[in-house]
């Protein structure tokens, strides 16, 4: 994890504010870690990590398990409750667990991006084929009180989490789990803020129903689905 140095904290600058130093140092470590909003997030340095978290959760980001422990809300308890959680029998194992299961938003991103460009090199269609548009709709089948479903939804990456809370919150307000396209489309432009994403909110959709499908929170609905 590189030095052992633990970063110094600006207490002036209110509860687990980071003065210059303590970000200098940050960059001898392979990564740092941040929670938000729930989530745990991997970032490559300090710069990257306040780049990307809002600036009310920047107390929120970690450079070592020692810094961890020491600025963890909630104290020792809440630190066991998480590594009972990551299923850890030391500090060293949560850490390395939290490594290795943390969501990596730039090597998303990136993936994003590769993906966009190998679409647009191999999109096309045959001469004389016409375009046409699919009425496709989507059964809603995630639970929330589920087992398997609670363990698949913590290892979704934040924005696939956004996606099936809209969802949800939607599903209580109608009598219906079946969602068309169009309904789908016009929920999420209007709960658009719950995405976090510059993007359409259509186009997050579109990146994440494969995964959504997969993992069994949502399928195409079939005629007699309610």
């Amino acid at each position: 994890m590189g030095s052992n140095t633990s970063a110094k904290y600006n207490v002036q600058h209110g509860k687990g504010a980071l003065n210059k130093q303590a970000v200098a140092e940050s960059v001898v470590f392979t990564h740092v870690i941040g929670c938000w909003d729930g989530k745990w997030l991997r970032f490559d340095n300090m710069a990257v990590a306040k780049q990307v978290m809002p600036l009310d959760q920047h107390h929120l980001i970690f450079i070592d398990y020692a810094d961890l422990q020491a600025r963890f809300p909630g104290g020792t308890h809440k630190l066991h409750e998480l590594g009972r959680r990551f299923g850890s029998k030391s500090g060293k194992e949560l850490w390395a667990s939290l490594l290795l299961q943390s969501y990596d938003p730039q090597a998303r991103y990136d993936d994003i991006i590769e993906t966009q460009q190998h679409v647009k090199k191999t999109r096309g269609r045959p001469a004389g084929t016409k375009r046409y548009r699919r009425k496709l709709s989507y059964l809603f089948v995630y639970d929330e009180h589920n087992d398997a479903h609670i363990q698949g939804y913590a290892r979704l990456p934040p924005q696939a989490c956004a996606v099936l809370d809209v969802l949800t919150s939607a599903m209580y307000d109608r009598s219906s789990r079946v969602f068309t396209e169009g309904e789908l489309q016009e929920l999420l432009e209007t709960k658009k803020e719950m995405l976090h994403t510059k993007q359409s909110s259509w186009r997050i959709w579109q990146y994440y129903r494969g995964t959504l499908i997969s993992k069994g929170f949502i399928r195409f609905a079939k005629e007699g689905d309610k």
